[in-house]
């Protein structure tokens, strides 16, 4: 009987000395293999990344062992292999930097666990030889948030002006002299040398056509491009993601990928010109969801993280339809220029043969209710002379590369025009099939090299209510640069007004219907003075005559003499209402680009704001991109 008992004492003790040992061993090796992963996913080198899982191990956790046991393992490039056949499941000790679908590391320990009462027992098993085994790597990062490479595309910009062009994943600096088509002049963002700050997704991250849009979409549903016999949409979906999901159903699943830091994937793939692919074709989902996934960004990220996110060209695209946008157009006092519309097609609209025809509208009260903008507008004033024809020809569409496209402007004379920032805006009208898709796009317009600006870029312009009676709020900020030629000076002429407020956008309804306005909660007038950058005011819209699912639109003035040179700066801003609408359906996307880290720099109730840390990969699984991918363990066995 006293064998017996020595025999469960034995067990008692030694196997609970054992799992002991085995417990502080595993959290050990867990710990360094995250941290020589960390290092190694944030571009540190193989010796690098040992070092971290190193100092972990022998600072921190290898101290205290509970049995007193030295504890060893191989140094870097001496691992030690199972039955001496090299393979990274394998290892039984060392730390090892591995490259396998992403950087990440495994760590190894092997240790002779010393017996107390078995050996009594079985003199030969005075020692337990125990290996344990911790892996990390970098997991998922793909996030449901698309980025807007471009500010004010096509480029280059003539300064570094904040309403001019800027190639946002490119060092800050430099990020104006490149273009759209060209990255010659820049110096892609890296860790050393960042991309310049901005609100990456958000309320204040608006599409260039689409104000509703804050950067948010649905990994789950690609491909706008492949039509059933009815010449119905078939989309390609994926993690039991229904294909014809709602976009209220489908922010629920992709709020989860979020909070998981992990997408299941597949990858998306990028778009490879002059072709669009369908498998870089992904749902858009409409900006009212902005709060919701803010609040998951802000749960699961903190300032000073690193995210690795899809970019896109600023328009969203919907079947069939066309967009543009164009940059600033930059004109002399005296003399000619020239500039570029850039036109995208869907897919299905290039295959139907339209033809869309460019024409301008000058800011003389036909956009906005206000009258337009000042008679030193060089359209208004005359002193610009547009050739006939005002652009260049407008190529037929023949098949899915003609998809996108630039457009020029033919040349512009102009005449002893006044300096200044004024605007106007290009539309496009599609011929048949497709006559009902007219688009017009704001074209900023700075003649004789004016630099003293402001900006209304960061401001609301997008708000959803419930149901009529509600108010919606825009909450407008006005912005200048800190200091230097550029920084507005002119802050008591600035005058903040509607230009026109929201109005109806259904073309069945006749007269359009035009809702009741007002700033700061005054609805006795639509204008406000003296207006200082940095001051928030908020423009009302009262929605009592309003009706149920339906989207207005209307536009926000500012302007103001700069008191340097006196001459007149104007801006405007497009804003959206939707009143209880009912989102559903599906037929609106986004061309994914590329990919690109970016460090989180704010975040607000509304805004994420970072700054580009690496330049533009096709491969989201890039080893230059491993930052952006948040490191986790993960089961030995995988690879």
């Amino acid at each position: 009987m006293f064998t017996v008992l020595m025999g469960f004492a034995a067990l008692g003790v030694d196997v609970g000395r054992f799992y002991s040992e085995r417990r502080y061993i595993q959290d050990a090796v867990d710990s360094a293999a995250l941290a020589c992963a960390y290092k190694y996913g944030h571009g540190g080198t193989n010796a690098d990344a040992w070092a971290a899982g190193d100092a972990i191990l022998q600072d921190r956790n290898l101290k205290s062992n509970p049995l007193g046991v030295g504890v060893a393992y191989a140094a870097l490039g001496s691992e030690v292999y199972a039955n001496a056949i090299v393979a990274e499941q394998n290892l039984i000790s060392g730390i090892l930097p591995v490259t396998t679908n992403g950087r990440g590391c495994r760590v190894a320990i092997t240790v002779d666990v010393p017996t107390f009462l078995i050996k009594i027992l079985s003199p030969s098993l005075n020692t337990i030889t125990m290996t344990t085994q911790g892996y990390a790597k970098s997991k998922g990062g793909m996030l449901p948030t698309v980025v807007t490479r471009y500010s004010s595309p096509p480029g280059p910009a003539v300064s570094d002006q904040a309403n001019l062009f800027h190639d946002r994943t490119m060092a800050e600096g430099q990020d104006w002299q490149c273009s759209t088509t060209s990255t010659a002049g820049c110096t892609p963002a890296s860790e050393g040398s960042p991309g310049r700050e901005f609100v990456i997704f958000g309320q204040a991250a608006k599409a260039t056509n689409d104000s509703s849009f804050r950067g948010y979409i649905g990994l789950d549903i690609r491909d706008f491009t492949t039509l059933d016999g009815s010449g119905d949409l078939i989309h390609e979906a994926y993690n039991s993601v229904p294909a014809t999901v709602t976009v209220n159903v489908l922010k629920d699943y992709e709020a989860s990928w979020i909070l998981n830091l992990s997408y299941p994937g597949p990858d998306i793939c990028v778009v490879q010109l002059p072709n669009f692919l369908p498998c870089a074709q992904i749902a858009v989902i409409n900006g009212s969801s902005s709060g919701q996934f803010v609040t998951d960004y802000e749960t699961t990220f903190d300032i000073g993280d690193e995210v690795l996110l899809q970019l896109y060209d600023g328009t969203v695209k919907t079947v069939p339809d066309f967009n543009l946008t164009s940059g600033q157009l930059t004109l002399p006092t005296s003399g000619s220029a020239t500039s570029t519309v850039t036109y995208t097609y869907s897919s299905q609209f290039a295959l139907s043969g339209a033809q869309v025809t460019t024409t301008l509208i000058p800011d003389n009260g036909t956009m906005t209710d206000d009258g337009g903008g000042t008679a030193t507008n060089p359209f208004l004033s005359g002193c610009a002379t547009l050739s006939t024809p005002a652009f260049t020809a407008n190529p037929t569409p023949g098949g899915p590369l003609y998809v996108t496209y630039n457009q020029a402007w033919n040349a512009i004379t102009t005449n002893n025009c006044d300096k200044g920032i004024y605007q106007a805006w290009l539309r496009g009208t599609s011929s048949a099939p497709y006559t009902s898709r007219i688009h017009e796009t704001l074209v900023t317009i700075n003649v004789g090299g004016q630099q003293r600006d402001f900006s209304l870029a960061s401001s609301d312009a997008y708000a959803a209510v419930p149901g009529p009676g509600t108010q919606a709020d825009y909450v407008m900020r006005t912005t200048t640069s800190n200091s230097g030629s550029t920084k507005w000076t002119g802050s008591n002429l600035l005058t903040l007004s509607w230009a026109k407020c929201p109005t109806t956008t259904d073309a069945s309804i006749l007269p359009p219907e035009v809702l009741v306005c007002g700033i700061d909660g005054n609805f006795a007038s639509t204008s406000i003075s003296n207006v200082d950058p940095g001051e928030d005011h908020t423009l009302n819209v009262q929605t009592l005559l309003a009706r149920s699912d339906e989207v207005y639109k209307g536009w926000v003035r500012e302007t103001g003499l700069d008191d340097v040179t006196n001459k007149r700066v104007t801006h405007l801003l497009q804003v959206t209402l939707e009143v209880g609408v009912v989102a559903g359906g599906t037929n609106q996307y986004v061309d994914v680009l590329g990919y690109t880290v970016f460090k989180i720099t704010q975040i607000s109730s509304n805004d994420v704001s970072g700054r580009a840390v690496t330049g533009v990969y096709s491969d989201p699984n890039d080893l230059a991109l491993s930052a952006g991918k948040k490191i986790g363990l993960v089961p030995w066995e995988q690879p």
